[in-house]
């Protein structure tokens, strides 16, 4: 006797292809945006910290030992 369903494989797959596109979306779209924020300010060392503070939502960023 056949079970009919969802195949759970192909499910797994189908989410696991789109989260990797979301993902991959969604790093192009950060790195574009940092760009042209970067790009619209002095290449500073202080205004870089500024812009990706932004992006983190941190205003300062941990010092290591």
């Amino acid at each position: 006797m056949t079970k009919r369903g969802i195949d759970q494989d192909a499910l797994i797959t189908h989410f696991w292809q789109a989260t990797a596109q979301q993902g991959d979306a969604l790093r192009k779209a950060v790195q574009a945006v940092s760009l042209k924020g970067l790009q619209a300010r002095a290449l500073t060392l202080s205004n870089t910290k500024q812009v990706l503070s932004a992006f983190s939502g941190t205003t300062r960023a941990p010092r290591y030992a």
